[in-house]
């Protein structure tokens, strides 16, 4: 998924988790100054986890909010 479909879904931002071994540190980074042609995992590359500095991140889509989370309640 590119950052383009994932907001015609109605998600700006894209839930941030650090996998490195003993952190574990997750928040919700908007993207919207993003191009929409970038792969949502890609966007992993330009974070760091600001608990411990590691660029062991994972990105998807943070589905808390858009047009699922409106539909589904949260």
């Amino acid at each position: 998924m590119d950052l383009r479909n994932m907001r015609e879904h109605g998600v700006r931002s894209v839930a941030a988790h650090c996998q490195q071994t003993g952190c574990g540190h997750a928040g919700s980074v908007n993207v919207d100054y993003l191009p929409d042609d970038l792969p949502v995992p890609d966007v992993a590359l330009c974070l760091r986890c600001s608990a411990c500095g590691s660029r062991n991140v994972k990105t998807q889509p943070d589905w808390r909010e858009g047009q699922w989370a409106r539909d589904y309640g949260r």
